[in-house]
């Protein structure tokens, strides 16, 4: 008896997760998504950078590697402007 009252006990926990509401949380976060995507193009210019020489290098907890080009904010693009390792461009 005491084996079978467990068994009940654990479908009822299985019955309490699968009918716990997860569809509304779900589309709920995909809307904010997508408006904040949407709010990120309009914002304004974007800026990026480029590691031209070197390995890797760390700037800003944003780790470079040579050729790959990054999205960087707008002070971080200043002070890699000035440094003769990186290409910078804004768009």
């Amino acid at each position: 008896m005491t084996a079978a009252k467990k068994e009940q006990g654990k479908d009822t926990v299985e019955d309490t997760n699968q009918t716990q509401p997860d569809a509304p949380n779900e589309q709920g976060k995909g809307a904010s998504d997508k408006s904040k995507e949407q709010a990120v193009e309009t914002v304004g210019p974007q800026y990026y950078a480029t590691l031209e020489r070197g390995k890797t290098f760390d700037v800003g907890g944003i780790v470079f590697k040579v050729g790959e080009e990054k999205e960087v904010t707008e002070s971080l693009h200043s002070r890699l402007a000035n440094n003769a390792l990186f290409s910078v461009r804004k768009e």
